[in-house]
């Protein structure tokens, strides 16, 4: 484990150490809330165009997906309890936050990944194959939040990777799910 750990904190400051001003911008901008809506709403415009009668029901189940990503992550923080890089003592002189901000004290696993990652995968699977763009569009937006959450000083590598992980976890159930659910409910799309 000692080896494990002490990878994810070489590889934390390899990414971390690498910085431009214009990639501080840019990650800071890609981890944000509102630089996403317009990709959102393009979702959601193909959502509307591919499964308008089950539109409803995907932005539900969507939404449960990031309840249960994002609950996940709250509770693995509280029982790991495993410092964020800009909180550990150990690397306090070397991690640098572009933002000037932290975040909370613990940071396994990352919730950013975890919900990202879970969208990407839910909703990858339900594009594909007709929006090859689209699913690549998705892998673009979940690799690029884990990356930045990463290079800002938020997040070990091995948090990002845990939560991308438990996030097409909880993808993978609830496409099971979905699949029972609407073969019931609905006709073959």
């Amino acid at each position: 484990m000692e080896f494990l750990l002490g990878l994810d904190q070489r590889l934390f400051l390899l990414i971390n150490g690498w910085h431009a001003p214009w990639a501080d911008a840019l990650f800071a901008l890609l981890t944000g809330r509102w630089v996403w809506i317009p990709f959102y709403l393009w979702l959601l415009r193909c959502l509307w165009i591919d499964q308008p009668k089950r539109l409803a029901a995907l932005l539900v189940a969507t939404a449960l997906l990031v309840v249960f990503t994002d609950q996940s992550s709250r509770l693995a923080k509280a029982g790991f309890k495993r410092n964020r890089p800009c909180h550990s003592v150990e690397l306090a002189d070397r991690v640098r936050t572009p933002e000037n901000r932290c975040g909370g004290a613990f940071g396994f696993f990352s919730s950013h990944a975890a919900n990202t990652a879970g969208i990407a995968a839910w909703l990858g699977v339900l594009f594909w194959p007709r929006r090859k763009k689209l699913v690549a569009a998705l892998l673009v937006y979940a690799c690029a939040n884990a990356y930045a959450r990463v290079y800002l000083g938020y997040h070990y590598p091995g948090d990002v990777l845990v939560g991308m992980l438990v996030g097409a976890g909880w993808a993978g159930l609830l496409l099971r799910a979905w699949k029972r659910w609407s073969s019931k409910f609905y006709a073959p799309a």
